[in-house]
């Protein structure tokens, strides 16, 4: 390495002269992408628009691909990133894997057999949204536990520990209530007024402006458990603030957030859609590299990561197949006569049913992600004597 790459970069993130001027490219390249979508399309892609496949759109894709693998390599070629790969990521369990994977891939061949079936599972207080809720509540309750039993925990973490503690707690029953409507689908009280003007009639706030928020809930979903666990995972930045490294991801969360970044239909022409889905595929493309190079371990088995990678694209890519099949009028008569009830609403609304299905892993990685931290907490309080348990 030259001496001028041992410098300091005079861009922000960068510890490595060279992985600046990546971020810095790839940073304006995607700026650059959003005002031409104002340019020539007249508009930004930040709410719910169906694919579009134009040749703008197709080119469009190919830059954002482009970019997502600029902002990946500015962090695999930073100088601090020369960390040893050999660890296994921390494992929850075995089991937990296999289940996480099939479960999956259960539902692509369910997307694919029977698309109506897809549909009802999610509508309101189905199976699929009430089990979102009780993730997140789960999740909430896992962290009001954590600053309980681990309360000697700050003498090693400082203050961060117990007001981390506190926010993901609230931060995921407020989640988990608004996703439950405040319970407003199992007592069936009515909706107030001033609430009632939201765009579904519902007791929460979000549906104020769904559109825009879901967006940002699946943007920061893929920004908390996927990119900045693996710019930490690569790079250390934290390092010297272990009140932040505690609460960050570990490489497992990785893994099990891969999934909420896939099955993009009505969002797909969304930048950051894109680019969430592109920068996933390529970090486990890179962790597979390392594992075929012998520089970490496999995941599980030596099936299980290729796997993964293989359900990721198949999600997306048979969202837009049957996307495109199911929203057509033509697929009404079908409807009609194998699931009135679908029918009855004059059309399924594809789009918005994929969604729930990735909003029903995002609570899923969150529920991991909360048991994790708890297993942190024990193993520090383990290895810690002044951190002992109360």
């Amino acid at each position: 390495m030259t001496v001028i790459c041992q410098k300091r970069s005079v861009f922000v993130l960068g510890s490595s002269a060279s992985s600046g001027i990546l971020l810095f490219a790839a940073v304006l390249l995607f700026v650059c992408l959003n005002i031409a979508d104002k340019l020539i399309v007249g508009r930004f892609f930040y709410s719910g628009v169906n694919p579009l496949w134009s040749w703008y759109f197709v080119a469009r894709m190919g830059v954002l691909a482009f970019v997502s693998g600029l902002a990946l390599l500015a962090v695999v070629n930073w100088e601090d990133a020369k960390i040893p790969t050999e660890e296994k990521p921390e494992l929850l369990s075995k089991h937990l894997y296999v289940g996480f994977l099939a479960v999956s891939a259960a539902f692509i061949l369910l997307m694919a057999a029977s698309p109506a079936t897809l549909s009802l599972l999610v509508r309101s207080e189905g199976p699929v949204e009430k089990l979102e809720s009780a993730l997140l509540l789960f999740s909430s309750a896992m962290f009001v536990a954590l600053l309980f039993k681990f309360r000697a925990l700050p003498r090693s973490l400082g203050t961060l520990f117990p007001l981390g503690t506190i926010l993901f707690a609230v931060a995921f029953f407020l989640m988990g209530m608004e996703e439950e409507s405040w319970f407003q689908m199992i007592v069936h009280y009515p909706t107030p007024d001033w609430i009632g003007k939201n765009e579904q009639g519902e007791a929460n706030l979000h549906n104020f402006a769904s559109d825009r928020f879901n967006i940002a809930y699946y943007t920061s979903a893929f920004v908390f458990l996927v990119l900045i666990p693996f710019v930490n995972d690569r790079t250390r930045i934290f390092k010297n603030f272990p009140g932040i490294v505690f609460f960050l991801a570990g490489r497992s969360i990785i893994f099990f957030g891969a999934i909420v970044s896939c099955m993009y239909y009505t969002h797909w022409a969304s930048p950051s859609a894109q680019a969430s889905f592109f920068m996933t595929l390529f970090i486990l493309l890179y962790y597979q590299i390392q594992i075929w190079k012998g520089r970490m371990k496999p995941v599980v088995d030596n099936y299980w990561l290729p796997s993964l990678i293989v359900v990721c694209l198949l999600s997306q890519i048979f969202v837009h197949i049957q996307g495109a099949v199911v929203v057509s009028w033509d697929a009404l008569e079908w409807f009609h006569r194998t699931s009135p009830q679908v029918y009855r609403t004059k059309r399924l609304e594809f789009g918005w049913d994929i969604a729930e299905y990735r909003e029903f892993f995002i609570p899923l990685a969150y529920a991991l992600y909360s048991l994790e931290m708890f297993r942190k907490a024990k193993k520090l309080t383990e290895n810690n004597p002044e951190a002992s348990k109360v």
